[in-house]
């Protein structure tokens, strides 16, 4: 279930082009990473889902570490997908028009 909507996810990013992505972690001291949206790319390989940026260091997430994919849709031209992580962090991707 969760690879469906991982793919579903990875798609978007061909109609609504790269994501704006902040990364939540509420049990650090830096609570929110901001990632900028023209730099974001990201594809699952294997078992994991990888994050690919320009001026950042790349990493990823090993699927069976993902407890859920929500989206929350504002607008036609404006998603937000919550990947929520066993860990308790957050992974929202950010789509807009």
């Amino acid at each position: 279930m969760i690879k469906e909507e991982l793919t579903k996810v990875i798609e978007m990013q061909e109609e609504f082009s790269n994501p704006f992505m902040v990364v939540y972690k509420p049990n650090n001291k830096k609570k929110f990473v901001e990632y900028d949206s023209d730099t974001c790319a990201f594809d699952i390989v294997e078992d994991k889902l990888l994050f690919g940026f320009w001026d950042y260091e790349d990493f990823s997430v090993k699927v069976n570490n993902i407890k859920s994919v929500l989206f929350e849709k504002f607008s036609e031209g404006m998603t937000i997908v919550h990947i929520g992580l066993k860990n308790s962090n957050e992974i929202m991707l950010h789509f807009t028009n």
